[in-house]
C-alpha cells in the first residue's frame, strides 16, 4: 500500500474526528446561554477557520513532504587526489630536488618543503619498496567530493601509491 493512502486515511480521519469534536461540544456539554452575543459569534469565527484552514495546514505539510525532499548528501572521498589527477611519476630523491628552496632571508630551511620538513619526513616513512610517488594537481572548487576544501583554488602535492591505489598524500601548495 503506498504512503498515498496513509496521508488520505489520515487526512479524512483528522476531519471526522474535528467534526465529531466539535458536534459533541456543541450538543452534548450544557452551557448557560451566552450573555454576550460577541463572544459567541467569535467562537463561531474561529470554529469556522481552523475547520476550514487545517486542511490547508494539511496540504502544505504534505507538499513539503513529497515535493521538497532534500538532495541526496554528497560523497566525500578518503584523498583528495585521484588517479585522473596523478600528473608524473617522481622519485623521492627528485622531489627533494625539486623541492628545496634558498631563502636569501634564511627565514626558510633549506631543506625540502622548509618548514614542512617534518611533516615530509613523516610522509617518506611510510614508504615501502614497491611504492611509487606522483605528482597530483586538482582545482577544488571544480571538484565535486571537495566541499569541505572549496576554500581552496589550485590544490597540488605528492601522493603515495601502493598496489595501484592511493594510501597517503601530501599537499605541497594550496592556492
Amino acid at each position: 500500500m503506498s504512503t498515498f493512502w496513509y496521508w488520505l486515511g489520515a487526512y479524512v480521519l483528522t476531519g471526522l474526528l474535528l467534526m465529531c469534536g466539535a458536534y459533541c461540544h456543541t450538543r452534548l456539554i450544557k452551557r448557560e446561554p451566552s450573555v454576550n452575543a460577541m463572544s459567541r459569534w467569535e467562537n463561531t469565527a474561529c470554529f469556522l477557520a481552523v475547520l476550514m484552514l487545517w486542511p490547508l495546514m494539511f496540504s502544505i505539510l504534505v507538499y513539503e513532504g513529497v515535493f521538497s525532499r532534500r538532495p541526496p548528501a554528497p560523497e566525500y572521498r578518503e584523498w583528495v587526489a585521484t588517479p585522473a589527477s596523478l600528473t608524473r611519476q617522481f622519485t623521492k630523491e627528485s622531489i627533494e630536488q625539486l623541492e628545496t628552496y634558498r631563502d636569501p632571508f634564511n627565514a626558510v630551511p633549506a631543506a625540502p618543503f622548509g618548514h614542512l620538513h617534518d611533516a615530509w619526513l613523516r610522509f617518506c616513512q611510510q614508504l615501502q619498496e614497491d611504492d611509487q610517488l606522483w605528482a597530483f594537481r586538482i582545482d577544488a572548487r571544480q571538484d565535486e567530493g571537495l566541499d569541505y576544501d572549496k576554500r581552496y583554488g589550485i590544490v597540488e602535492g605528492y601522493a603515495l601509491l601502493r598496489d595501484g591505489k592511493i594510501c597517503a598524500e601530501f599537499y605541497a601548495r594550496m592556492d
